[in-house]
This record gives C-alpha cells, sequence and structure tokens, in this order.
C-alpha cells in the first residue's frame, strides 16, 4: 500500500484556539446588565483580560494512501475531534494544509449536516446533495439507506423527535451508503447499540474493501485493531506514534495504564532486601524484541533475581495480568515436582517455559514474587517493567471481532457420517 496515491496529504497543520474569550451578549436590556456586571468582573483581574491560546494540533504533517484505514487514537482532547472537522472543512486550520483527493463523507457529532425541521426522508436527500450527488444517484442508493438504518416507519418524521441513536443510524447509513472516496467517522458510533455498532464495522470495512480510505476515530480499541490497518496515536496535538495497528494500540494501552497494576511494591520499599528482581526479558529474543511476542511459538521468560544472602529453600512465582488488571495466567517454580530452590549470593536467572502463550494483542503486566520456604517470608513482590506487548496478527477470520483473551488457531475435520 506504500506505493498507492495519497487520498490525505497533511503538511505542517495546526489549529488555536483562543481560551477565557469573552463575547458580548448584547441585543437585550437582560444582555446590557449582563455584559456591565461581566466587564467590571474583568477589570478587577488585569491577568483575565489577557488572551490566551492552546494549540489543539501542532506540526502535523502525514500522508494517507488511497484505500487504507487508518485509526486515530489518543485521551479526550489531544486534537482527534479537531483533526477529523478540519478534514471535513468544518473549520479552517490556523496554519498548514490539508488537501484532500475525492469526495468525502463524514459522520462526527449526532446531528451533524441534519435539519431538524426535516423528515428522515428529506434529510437523506439533503445529504446526498451537500455530498456532491444527484437526485437520482440517491435514489439508486436509498434502498439501501433505508434498510441499514431500519428507520423505514420513522422516514416521514421530522428528525428533532428522532433519540440520539436514530440520528446515528441515519447519519452513518447516509454516509456510507453515498459511495464516498473518503469516510470519515468519529466516536459518534458508541451511542449505537451493539448490534448496529457491529453493522457499522462490517461496512467500513467494506467499503475499505473497494478501495475507499476510511479514518476511524475510537475509544474502542477492539474496534481499531478489527478495523484498522495502520493507527495515529495522538497526543497533546502532534502525532506521538504512527504505526500497524497492533504495536502502536498496544504501546498506548500500556502508557494510558500507567505501568499502575493491581497491589502494591510490597518488600522493595527500602535499600536493604535479602532477594529482588532486577529485569526480565523473552528468553532468546531478538534485539528489539526482550518484551515483545509476535508468533505462537513455544516462549520462556527470563526473570534476573539478585541474590544478596545465601537461600537454603525458596521458591518463585510468575502471573500475567490482562490491561485490565484481570489474572489470566499464573506458574511456580515449583510446577513440575520441582522441589525448593537453593540459591547462593549473586544473580540468578528464573526462566519459566511455556508451550505457547496464545493471548490478543495488547499489553499485559508479569507479576513476579519470590518466598523464603521459613514462614513463608515474603522476599521480593514485583511488577515486571516494561509490560508484555503481544502484536500477533488475529488467527480468526478477519471480518471477526476478538472474543475472550485467547488467540488460540482453531483446526477442522470434515467427516461423513
Amino acid at each position: 500500500m506504500s506505493g498507492a496515491p495519497p487520498a490525505i496529504s497533511i503538511r505542517g497543520l495546526g489549529k488555536r484556539y483562543r481560551i477565557g474569550s469573552y463575547l458580548p451578549t448584547g441585543g437585550t436590556l437582560r444582555g446590557w446588565f449582563a455584559d456591565r456586571l461581566s466587564a467590571k468582573a474583568r477589570a478587577a483581574s488585569a491577568e483575565s483580560n489577557k488572551p490566551r491560546y492552546i494549540w489543539a494540533l501542532r506540526d502535523l504533517t502525514l500522508d494517507v494512501p488511497t484505500g487504507s484505514v487508518i485509526g486515530i487514537i489518543g485521551r479526550n482532547g489531544v486534537g482527534k475531534s479537531t483533526l477529523l472537522k478540519i478534514l471535513s472543512r468544518i473549520t479552517d486550520p490556523t496554519e498548514g494544509t490539508a488537501e484532500l483527493y475525492g469526495k468525502v463523507a463524514s459522520l462526527l457529532e449526532v446531528g451533524t449536516g441534519f435539519h431538524g425541521e426535516l423528515t428522515g426522508r428529506e434529510n437523506i436527500y439533503l445529504n446526498g446533495a451537500i455530498s456532491g450527488m444527484t437526485r437520482a444517484e440517491v435514489d439508486r442508493r436509498f434502498d439501501e439507506i433505508v434498510a441499514f438504518s431500519e428507520l423505514e416507519q420513522f422516514l416521514d418524521t421530522p428528525v428533532k423527535r428522532y433519540s440520539s441513536g436514530m440520528y446515528v443510524r441515519l447519519g452513518f447509513a447516509v454516509a456510507a451508503h453515498l459511495d464516498p472516496d473518503i469516510l470519515l467517522v468519529d466516536e459518534v458510533l458508541a451511542v449505537g447499540d451493539l448490534s448496529f455498532q457491529r453493522r457499522c464495522l462490517n461496512r467500513m470495512n467494506d467499503v475499505a474493501q473497494t478501495g475507499r480510505t476510511v479514518i476511524f476515530v475510537s475509544h474502542q480499541m477492539t474496534a481499531i485493531r478489527r478495523l484498522c490497518n495502520r493507527t495515529i496515536w495522538l497526543e497533546a496535538g502532534r502525532i506521538r506514534d504512527f504505526g500497524p495497528t497492533g504495536e502502536v494500540v498496544a504501546r498506548y494501552e500500556s502508557e494510558s495504564l500507567g505501568g499502575a497494576a493491581p497491589g502494591g511494591s510490597g518488600s522493595r520499599e527500602g535499600a536493604a532486601y535479602k532477594a529482588r528482581y532486577l529485569s526480565w526479558m523473552r528468553d532468546g529474543a531478538p534485539a528489539g524484541e526482550a518484551h515483545v511476542l509476535s508468533d505462537l511459538a513455544p516462549v520462556a521468560f527470563r526473570l534476573v533475581l539478585d541474590v544478596r544472602e545465601r537461600i537454603a529453600a525458596g521458591y518463585g512465582g510468575i502471573e500475567i495480568f490482562d490491561p485490565e488488571g484481570k489474572l489470566i495466567w499464573s506458574g511456580a517454580s515449583y510446577d513440575g515436582g520441582r522441589g525448593d530452590l537453593a540459591l547462593d549470593p549473586g544473580k540468578h536467572a528464573l526462566i519459566y517455559s511455556l508451550p505457547m502463550l496464545p493471548l490478543k494483542p495488547g499489553a499485559y503486566k508479569l507479576h513476579a514474587s519470590f518466598y523464603e520456604r521459613e514462614g513463608r517470608k515474603l522476599l521480593d513482590d514485583w511488577w515486571a517493567a516494561p509490560e508484555l506487548i503481544v502484536s500477533l496478527p488475529p488467527s480468526s477470520h478477519p471480518d471477526d471481532e476478538w472474543q475472550g483473551i485467547l488467540n488460540l488457531p482453531c483446526g477442522l475435520r470434515v467427516e461423513r457420517e
């Protein structure tokens, strides 16, 4: 896809907003009094009269190839929706340029592009006209739009009486069925029910399969993983990361969780210790992938334990937690009938091996502990850093969403009874 011509070309894009600015009310006696009181309040503080600005976007340079499906992720307020508004020509950039090649359809907010006094039927034709379609072209797609929205009985009702979910149903149905070259979709899909969200994702995938370009903003990482082949991570209005979706989302999830994990750090407080974990890595991993799992081959985790005083009898444990903090696997040094460990002072590698670790893509937490047998004394309780990043390609059909936590290949044999 790298050789495909760009559908979107962004150069040095930035958007600045003024915050704390005052707009006069005026026009009425009540407004006049409000303006006078506000002026007195603002005059009491010279600082409040100084204009303040915030950059919602800054220095964005990017080419989006035709036919690609790009996800945009990031925390609230980092500029995701602002970027889509600029691309949709709803707002102008403060600096830089954004060039789009082709017809654009967008679904950014509930009710965007609808006229409340018009019926659903009339708004379909209105949106088609805004998108540059003739009435005959809308006529050809009309039945598909109505069937997808499942709002046939409400077509002749003014949309001002629609619920937010009904708005989204009709808005997405129109945007996705008018043959756009570029489809821009914001988090607004979250308003719909699960069945509708699934159909929307399938429709966006269908649009992408026909060589069109999709830009999808969402906080639902499952949807991003399923639909997008590449993802942009925005932070403070700038591109923090851009690359294959599995890798970018895993890094985003890892940092968003802040390395936090259930429980505390136990006996690691203080400088004095008898035994302490120092580091971990995937045993035998190539350079740059020491903490990354990218296949379903046997895997072993090497944990380095620093022992300062001889341990006559001890045992260790390791656990893996998913991004939500749920325990999904645990092992111990005495698994398989192995007895207690006798360790002299020095550094020791404890290597836990598994036939495979079939996890869906994401960032996982490793927790390691080590005990002295006498009195079951905890010597170290460690949340390993960095986290384990799983970036496996889905083993299931690409149209299927991840269900559960396992990425386990499934065999099939057909026999005649």
